[in-house]
């Protein structure tokens, strides 16, 4: 059979007479080259028959356009294209793979045939496997390009023209076969590296024993339809800005579908919370939706709390974890993929952490990012990060009925105890969400709805009182989602916490006071107020969606909707109301020398980072000193536990260690006797104090106490001589110094300019300078809050001229604006 195919092919050459030397081309009569060509096509019939299994090449003359290399067959002439011409994906292999197709893993060897050249066309490569004896009909020249003159319909001889032999539509169809077959097993091999991928997300996570009803919820969450569309993006882009309303499943699921996605197979996957509570609350979350033990393969890191492995993957921490972070490592090598959730709180470290990433992403393109946020906000967001792409999750929240005020009043208190009981009284069931604006009125509104229940006859057992604020342990947060009693109405008194970072299910009713406490710091004056302001219309609607979860709900709004029109839009972000002094401290830590030029969002004010750095020229430290900031740095105003049965009995623990030189030696006097007694919770039990402020003043000494001996610094006592503490507070809080007016009891603030009105300020009932009569001439305040008046908080005793004799620029200011002699 082979020796009949090549006398039959040697035959089919002779009768061709081609030439293949493109300096001199033969040229045949156009009669004799139709009958060759006729006749040619008619004896390679059987053999390509006989060889490939099916009749392609038709009887008869072909005509071919050689301009545009299309012959009469309808298809390409793959064997005489330009080489200029050449399409890339039939120059390279699959993903663009010079080296040919990758099979299995292994690359095949390039195919080396010599191209053959005609008048400025070269001949295509020839796989190997292709049959030998059509192979030789390329080498022989069948597929040379041949002068013939053509003859007009009138008989004339014509122009030359290019004819090609009817193989080329074999060929082509060929190549094609062979181009849908790499391409088909490219396909398979991507399923298998996806099925290879899905095998170790089962492998990471167990959910054969996550309960249905878990895994149907998280199958419903918004987020869901939008997973493949998220993978995308992020596979195509380097950066992704999400947009969805709270409670679409962005914080819980992403983190999962990325791991499913192969994302964690380079790194970990890091998400970033504004709040502990809700990097805690989410990592529990999200550990028991993947089948495993929070701290294994799902953990999380705040502040004093870390719980994970070596085999973490999937990482909740706040943002100010993040920023230790980059200090440690700036370009995050530990981390595949990084998301900031809840973007649109724009904390300070929130703000750092988007200029840290920009900066990493430059030298780790490899390092994704992804922006989450509840706001309308995207494009700003989209604009800072290089325009990236934004992915905007559809909500499937219910209806919300908004009840507003007819008319103002000004105590939302009372209102918001009698707005819960109208509702336990005339709504269906549902549980109820209370905003507030802080511990103090959580405890207040909490006694009189108890005092509430015994005048209107209820049972105590009907409503189940929970509080939500971030002073909190974590186990009693923990409360707030778990399901009541049966027959009992869930009532959780909350602060603006439960506004986007957590999400409480079975919440129909929400009561919005319509105000929040906010830090604000005076760059001027270097003081800092905590304030109780009117909250934002983002805040009031994300406030309402939290009643509309499980079903239709109702927001009360302790406020007329008139009062809502005047809300501002959105809220300043903290960098640019704040102390930046952390920032300067953090940015300078990581080799930053110039922060001034750093990139963020919104930069805070010239004069906020000029204060800042003039201000950390004066730090002064001692034993005792490092005591004092650390618990300066917590919830020192709660530290004595005044709950509600035990108020009296806290209030004479607290006189007991109240001192007359100032708060900051009250709280001293607390942690060494607690330190003298072993560190023991049940002294703080005794004695109304909060063993857990304790216990993170106690984390955060010994971290300060870590910095100053990294830089030989040594930790000196000054024993009983308070003066030289006081000393060290007005060098480093300068700034902060007031001074009590002739008259009454107020204190006024003295900012630098004349132009700035002095603001009065009183010592905060709690103070241990309250009751001394009369009250100290000049003293150093570490924060002023402001409820009916401003109040000052951490106060201590100073000789005004310790200001001149440790910030002589800063007095001499003074005395020129005030005629203060010092």
């Amino acid at each position: 059979m082979t020796s009949s195919k090549n006398d039959k092919l040697n035959e089919l050459l002779s009768r061709l007479q081609m030439n293949v030397n493109e300096s001199a081309p033969t040229l045949i009569p156009a009669r004799q080259t139709s009958e060759t060509t006729n006749s040619a096509t008619n004896s390679v019939r059987p053999i390509l028959q006989s060889v490939f299994k099916e009749e392609i090449v038709g009887s008869g003359s072909q005509s071919v356009n050689q301009q545009n290399g299309v012959d009469s067959l309808g298809g390409h002439n793959t064997f005489l294209q330009n080489e200029t011409h050449v399409p890339k994906h039939q120059r390279e292999g699959p993903n663009g793979n010079r080296n040919g197709p990758i099979r299995n893993g292994t690359k095949e060897k390039k195919n080396h045939y010599k191209k053959e050249h005609v008048h400025g066309y070269k001949a295509k490569e020839i796989r190997p496997q292709v049959d030998a004896e059509v192979l030789n009909l390329t080498k022989n020249g069948v597929m040379a390009n041949v002068k013939v003159e053509q003859q007009p319909s009138g008989g004339e001889i014509g122009p030359s023209a290019s004819v090609v032999s009817p193989l080329a539509a074999l060929f082509s169809k060929f190549q094609a076969d062979r181009d849908a077959e790499a391409q088909l097993q490219a396909q398979e091999l991507e399923k298998l590296k996806q099925t290879e991928v899905e095998a170790a997300a089962k492998k990471d996570f167990n959910r054969k024993n996550v309960p249905r009803k878990i895994l149907e919820q998280m199958r419903k969450l918004p987020i869901y339809s939008s997973k493949n569309k998220l993978i995308e993006l992020l596979q195509n882009n380097q950066m992704v800005v999400v947009m969805g309303e709270t409670g679409s499943g962005k914080s819980t699921q992403i983190p999962q579908y990325l791991v499913e996605a192969g994302f964690s197979t380079s790194g970990k996957i890091g998400i970033t919370q504004p709040r502990r509570v809700a990097a805690k609350a989410l990592a529990e979350r999200v550990s028991i939706e993947c089948g495993v033990k929070v701290g294994t393969r799902v953990g999380y890191a705040v502040r004093f709390d870390k719980c994970v492995s070596g085999n973490t993957i999937i990482k909740y921490m706040t943002d100010g974890m993040l920023v230790k972070e980059f200090s440690q490592e700036p370009l995050l090598e530990a981390y595949s993929v990084i998301i900031i959730d809840e973007a649109h709180e724009r904390s300070i470290h929130t703000d750092i952490c988007f200029g840290l990433l920009k900066r990493a992403a430059i030298s780790r393109p490899d390092l994704k990012i992804i922006i989450s946020s509840a706001t309308l906000d995207s494009q700003k967001i989209s604009a800072y990060f290089n325009n990236a792409p934004i992915l905007k999750v559809p909500g499937k929240g219910y209806d919300v009925e908004l009840v507003y005020e007819t008319v103002p009043f000004g105590d939302y208190i009372q209102r918001s105890v009698d707005t819960v009981f109208r509702i336990h009284r005339h709504e269906p069931r549902g549980d109820v969400l209370v905003f507030l604006t802080g511990q103090d009125e959580i405890d207040y509104v909490w006694e009189l709805l108890e005092s509430g229940m015994t005048l209107r006859g209820l049972n105590p057992s009907e409503l189940l009182i929970l509080p939500c604020c971030g002073a909190l342990p974590f186990e009693d947060q923990q409360k707030i989602f778990e399901e009541p009693p049966v027959g009992c109405r869930k009532i959780v008194l909350a602060t603006n916490i439960a506004e986007t970072s957590i999400t409480i299910d079975g919440i129909v009713y929400v009561v919005d006071c319509g105000h929040f406490k906010q830090n604000n710091y005076n760059a001027r004056t270097g003081i800092d107020s905590l304030l109780k302001i009117q909250i934002t219309k983002f805040q009031a609607i994300q406030r309402a969606g939290r009643a509309g979860r499980t079903r239709a709900g109702k927001c009360f709004r302790l406020y007329t909707e008139k009062e809502y029109l005047s809300f501002k839009q959105a809220a300043i972000p903290e960098i640019q109301r704040g102390n930046v002094e952390s920032v300067v401290l953090d940015l300078l830590s990581m080799g930053i020398k110039n922060i001034l030029e750093f990139d963020f969002m919104d930069s805070p004010s010239m004069e906020a980072l000029m204060g800042a750095l003039e201000q950390l020229k004066w730090p002064g430290c001692s034993d005792e000193v490092l005591t004092i900031v650390s618990l300066l740095s917590t919830q020192y105003q709660n530290i004595f536990n005044r709950a509600k049965k035990k108020r009296a009995l806290a209030d004479a623990k607290k006189a007991y260690f109240n001192d007359s030189e100032g708060d900051h030696f009250t709280l001293l006097k607390v942690y060494n006797e607690w330190g003298r007694n072993n560190f023991r919770e049940d002294w703080c039990r005794f004695n109304c104090v909060q063993f857990r402020s304790l216990c993170e003043a106690f984390e955060v000494r010994q971290e300060l106490r870590d910095i100053l001996l990294s830089h030989n610094l040594d930790e000196v006592s000054c024993g009983p001589r308070k003066e030289c503490i006081q000393k060290a507070f007005a060098a480093g809080y300068f700034r902060r110094v007031a001074r009590k007016k002739q008259l009454g009891h107020a204190y006024e603030t003295l900012p630098l300019t004349s132009i700035l009105t002095r603001d009065d300020v009183f010592l905060h009932p709690s103070s241990a300078l309250f009751h001394i009569k009369p009250h100290p001439q000049w003293i150093i305040f570490h924060e002023v809050m402001k409820t009916s008046k401003a109040y000052i908080r951490g106060a201590i005793i100073i000789k005004h001229e310790w200001i001149k004799e440790y910030a002589p620029d800063f007095a001499k200011k003074l005395s020129e604006t005030y005629g203060i002699s010092f």
